[in-house]
């Protein structure tokens, strides 16, 4: 467990929050140890939200390299124990194991996984068009997408010099070109559209997608605007005052190396034409409307 400062409606509280995390061996039953402790007594009320608010959830689609861990943090500063994150690491967590009554209480939630993962929560997946443990509530999708060819680059040079990454290991001392060489081999998910199956809920092309950001998300936009769907959500969602503040995690600070930049722009175009468009269009038409 960890513990959050959140200011709410003026006044400080204490809040505990769940922070799962890469565990060996027992990762399952430590993700439902945690499940069932952190969720306490919450009441209408509390966090200055009313009864209307209590019925909204959330839900972030964190693409992978798009600033997510960021955004991450202020979801936890404003939800505090009312937000629950999946980590992509946790792959023995069972999404089966959480509760209706624990369900009630989460307002906020988050993972690597593709639009519609609400649904999958508790011991059964819901029916197409049901929201299962959330049925009645207003389910509120956002996400933030980012320009392939920097997102791809981050990616890489992020692997390089962190040993936890699961592609570390395997990777480490190749250069650009092997790297992504590697990764087109092995079928990885970032050089297969990723951003438009995860926006989409699994099917990859950029027309898909963008037919449900305009129709299914409520907000949408690209990394450099990110303060803006900050703000937007502060605004609309009546976030407890302080605490929508974006800082930065993740950002590698070597210079960009020109040669790599034309490498990895190949691959991009290659291998992402669909996250390619999906991005122009969020761009261009999507992302300004939360300036």
């Amino acid at each position: 467990m960890e513990a959050h400062m959140v200011s709410a409606g003026g006044r400080s509280e204490r809040h505990e929050t769940v922070a799962l995390q890469s565990v060996s061996g027992s990762a399952r039953r430590l993700g439902r140890a945690l499940l069932k402790r952190f969720r306490g007594p919450i009441r209408v009320g509390e966090n200055g939200l009313d009864e209307e608010d209590w019925r909204r959830l959330l839900v972030f689609v964190h693409i992978p390299k798009a600033a997510g861990t960021s955004f991450n943090d202020v979801l936890r500063r404003v939800y505090g124990r009312t937000f629950l994150q999946f980590h992509p690491r946790l792959h023995n967590f069972d999404m089966s194991s959480v509760t209706a009554e624990q369900a009630r209480n989460v307002l906020a939630l988050s993972a690597h996984l593709p639009y519609g993962f609400h649904r999958r929560l508790g011991p059964q997946i819901a029916k197409a068009g049901d929201d299962g443990l959330f049925q009645g509530r207003t389910i509120h999708y956002i996400s933030v997408v980012r320009d392939p060819v920097d997102r791809l680059y981050s990616l890489y040079r992020y692997v390089s010099v962190t040993p936890p990454h699961i592609l570390h290991v395997t990777t480490k001392g190749m250069d650009c070109r092997t790297f992504f060489d590697y990764l087109a081999q092995s079928g990885h998910g970032a050089l297969s559209n990723q951003q438009c199956a995860l926006i989409n809920g699994r099917r990859g092309d950029a027309a898909s997608a963008i037919r449900k950001v305009e129709e299914n998300y409520l907000a949408v936009v690209t990394l450099d605007n990110i303060s803006g769907l900050v703000s937007y959500l502060d605004r609309t969602l009546k976030w407890p005052a302080g605490n929508a503040q974006i800082g930065v995690h993740n950002r590698t600070t070597n210079r960009n190396d020109p040669a790599e930049l034309h490498i990895v722009k190949q691959f991009a175009e290659q291998h992402c034409a669909e996250d390619i468009a999906l991005f122009n269009h969020v761009r261009a038409t999507v992302s300004p409307r939360f300036c």
